[in-house]
């Protein structure tokens, strides 16, 4: 019986190494994100402080830009109005569609925000971004 086991012991242990040894000889795949390197580099703080300068300077005032216009319409349009008597005026629509087209400006100002702070942050950031796929390429290759 003992004479029975060894070579079946001795041919499990032989496959399982064998089993073994592909795993073993697999390439190892790593996941590389460039954002990330990016912001872990320590030039990305002044990225960051220009892009909340131009959040507060460029977007706030540009904000109040809209709000002010549509107020601006928004008189004209209400004192036409009462002096129209009959049909309605070429002046008055267009007055009313600018106003309508600055008024979902205002609703959708957050995405309108976002969308230009991103712009600004990638202009901002692309020398930086180069650095990353410059050093990147060389560990590649």
């Amino acid at each position: 019986m003992k004479t029975a086991l060894c070579p079946l012991f001795l041919i499990i242990t032989v496959c399982f190494c064998k089993a073994q040894s592909p795993y073993s000889e697999q390439p190892k795949i790593a996941v590389f994100d460039i954002d990330l390197m990016v912001r872990a580099l320590p030039e990305y703080k002044i990225v960051d402080s220009l892009v909340v300068i131009y959040e507060n300077d460029t977007l706030g005032t540009e904000y109040e830009l809209l709000q002010e216009e549509y107020k601006r319409l928004d008189s004209i349009f209400l004192n036409h109005i009462d002096k129209l008597t009959g049909g309605r005026d070429k002046f008055l629509d267009s007055i009313n569609e600018r106003k309508k087209n600055l008024c979902f400006s205002i609703i959708y100002w957050q995405q309108y925000a976002q969308k230009k702070d991103s712009i600004k942050r990638r202009t901002l950031s692309d020398p930086l971004y180069k650095r990353v796929r410059i050093a990147f390429f060389k560990i590649l290759s």
